[in-house]
């Protein structure tokens, strides 16, 4: 520990296909950044920038399946077991996030600013 006492930890629960599926089918605008999913958000033209009208995209080169895979294989053995520890100290706030991004950005502020959700 360094020293500081932890009030409050956050988990925020995806199912791991869909957490696959999500950063393995994300791209963004070469032009102006702005981001794109191929199926939760795609441009509304196929090959069109909606916000620039950009028609060059990129996609990250380790956003795939296997390294997203390979980051989740890591994250289950090195930082999950952190849920279990939080949980017993009685600071563990879990968040389903798999629901609609409005209804988690929601809890998130009911957690970290109570009395603003």
């Amino acid at each position: 520990e360094t020293g500081q006492q932890v009030t409050a930890a956050i988990s925020l629960e995806v199912d791991d296909a869909a957490m696959v599926a999500r950063v393995a089918c994300r791209f963004t605008c070469a032009a102006c950044g702005e981001g794109y999913h191929d199926d939760f958000k795609p441009p509304a033209i196929a090959g069109r920038c909606d916000r620039c009208g950009g028609a060059a995209f990129t996609r990250r080169a380790d956003d795939t399946a296997e390294t997203v895979a390979a980051r989740l294989a890591a994250y289950h053995a090195q930082t999950a077991p952190l849920i279990a520890h939080y949980r017993r100290r009685g600071v563990l706030e879990t968040i389903d996030a798999m629901q609609p991004i409005d209804v988690v950005a929601d809890n998130l502020g009911r957690i970290v600013v109570p009395g603003t959700a």
